[in-house]
């Protein structure tokens, strides 16, 4: 393995080459190890991805300040740009009629959107595609006033996304190939909290050059299906991240631009009151550090989160697991597929979900009485907590199951390092790579108290189909004195637990366990404090 790393190539990250652990936070989740190459499809024969059901607090703020888009007579209509597969629109020759063959797509219309903390500000940037933008008359020349693609962009400003009513600050239209600011926008210019914007054309009176732009209007204009860049499956993704749109066009919310899209969008107006603002606070209540929203992104991909709220406890036996999503993304599919299978020893606690959809992290039990005591099954059902990556140039799905309780028989309720009132038990399947057709396990490492033991490839009396058998059992002193609390390889079949992936939690979920302390040395190990170092942890050193 050592040898073919040294033969393969970095991939390219947001604007550079970088490693993986980096791109990752750029393409939250991202499982491809590289993206296959790219393949056009008719601009007319795309079908947009349908508008998810919010779940996050990002998601839900994109879809109640979703624009309302107007598009000027002898204009192209919005159409996808990308399928699921990850093809990309061919776009259309700029000549003829300027409407001509793009007016109305029959299987439907799609806006695009991506959200970030920017100078203190939270904006959600929408972006429509047109598959072409040309001067009356032209003759199919591409050129910087012609063109086979255009973009075109609002950005709405929040205060917070998180309270419960936010409030617009400003908008940001794009002009050409820069943003014009208004905030916050009169009642005129909305109908409720969509913003009502219209996509038009200037020409000089030559017909030499045009501008493509977008303003706010008072006409009432139509919704798209809205898909979030994290929702878009890793395909798409990739596709938009490596289509060259040609003549200066650019896709203003993929990995290369977005940053750029925010830094450029940003309203002069609130930089100034954001200043006055910072003076006034630094005096009065003497403000030694302040950490931007941009560096607490890195830390939880796509938190809408101004701040995590302060944690809340629930009894182990009254959380309600996240039932388990259709797998969207090849990640995500992966991840199902390769689920493991658990067993757990007689006298121990099963699994238990961790954490509400709110946000509310389980109290755990105090290590006493019996062993299993209070925690054999929860009558809403159980969880496994699953992220993945890769790593060293492989590819891992880290699986976390939560125990409400591990201790030693007739201990007296201390806490300590043997005895504790949370436990986390974890189990890595390294895969060569989840994007092929049947991709291979190639070890399987499991958690043994604080370390990791790893096997591999996995014999097939320890598998079911794709899935690994484990079982979750302790090892005890003979003098009771200390114990470890591990995982093994079975040939048992045990039982699957809903799976719900990192990324798929609410930001609520990934804040507490982002926060919570579990004790005496017992760790989360999937969340954003933990997750590399389980997997250096866990990568198997043949």
């Amino acid at each position: 393995m050592k040898i073919a790393g040294f033969l393969c190539v970095a991939l390219a990250g947001i604007t550079t080459v970088v490693d993986h652990a980096t791109a990752k936070e750029a393409i939250s989740e991202a499982p491809l190890k590289s993206c296959p190459p790219l393949k056009t499809i008719d601009h007319d024969k795309i079908q947009p991805f349908p508008q998810p059901p919010p779940v996050t607090i990002a998601e839900k703020a994109a879809v109640k300040f979703k624009p309302r888009l107007t598009i000027k007579p002898h204009l192209c209509d919005a159409y996808p740009a990308v399928t699921r597969d990850g093809r990309v629109s061919g776009g259309l020759r700029p000549t003829g009629p300027t409407d001509g063959q793009c007016k109305g797509n029959r299987h439907g219309s799609q806006v695009y959107g991506r959200a970030d903390w920017y100078n203190d500000k939270y904006a959600i940037l929408y972006a429509w595609y047109i598959p072409k933008e040309e001067i009356p008359d032209n003759d199919g020349t591409e050129d910087k006033y012609n063109h086979r693609h255009g973009w075109q962009t609002c950005a709405v400003w929040l205060n917070n996304p998180a309270i419960k009513n936010p409030t617009i600050e400003a908008v940001s239209v794009s002009v050409s190939s820069v943003f014009v600011s208004k905030g916050p926008p009169a009642r005129s210019n909305l109908d409720g909290t969509a913003v009502k914007v219209r996509y038009f054309r200037t020409i000089s009176p030559n017909h030499m050059y045009a501008n493509y732009e977008l303003e706010l209007t008072d006409v009432v204009g139509g919704f798209q299906d809205l898909i979030m860049w994290q929702q878009l499956t890793d395909e798409a993704r990739c596709a938009l991240n490596l289509k060259d749109w040609g003549n200066e066009v650019k896709m203003p919310i993929n990995d290369e631009n977005f940053k750029t899209s925010l830094k450029e969008a940003f309203p002069s107006n609130l930089l100034a009151i954001q200043l006055i603002a910072g003076f006034l606070c630094v005096a009065l209540a003497g403000i030694t550090t302040v950490v931007d929203h941009a560096t607490a992104k890195e830390a939880i991909s796509e938190a809408p989160l101004k701040s995590c709220p302060p944690l809340k406890t629930i009894d182990h036996d009254k959380i309600q697991p996240f039932p388990q999503p259709p797998p969207v993304t090849i990640a995500e599919k992966a991840a199902v597929k390769f689920k493991p299978r658990l067993t757990i020893k007689p006298h121990l606690c099963d699994a238990y979900p961790a954490v509400t959809r709110d946000g509310r992290v389980s109290g755990g039990l105090r290590p006493t009485g019996p062993t299993d005591g209070q925690c054999k099954g929860n009558r809403h059902g159980s969880q496994v907590y699953g992220r993945a990556d890769w790593y060293n140039d492989k590819y891992a799905i880290l699986y976390a199951w939560y125990i409400p309780k591990e201790e030693i028989p007739d201990n007296d309720g201390t806490e300590d390092k043997y005895n504790h009132r949370h436990g986390w038990q974890t189990c890595a399947v390294w895969l060569n790579n989840p994007a092929i057709k049947n991709p291979t396990i190639e070890a399987v490492s499991v958690s043994v108290s604080s370390v990791f033991v790893s096997k591999g490839p996995p014999a097939r009396s320890n598998l079911d189909g794709t899935a690994v058998k484990v079982r979750y059992f302790r090892t005890i002193s003979p003098n009771h004195m200390y114990a470890n609390y591990e995982l093994e390889l079975t040939d048992v079949v045990g039982g699957f637990q809903d799976l719900i992936m990192w990324q798929q939690l609410t930001d609520e979920a990934r804040c507490a366990l982002n926060l919570k302390d579990w004790g005496n040395e017992v760790k989360m190990p999937i969340n954003d404090e933990n997750f590399k170092t389980s997997l250096k942890e866990a990568f198997p050193s043949k």
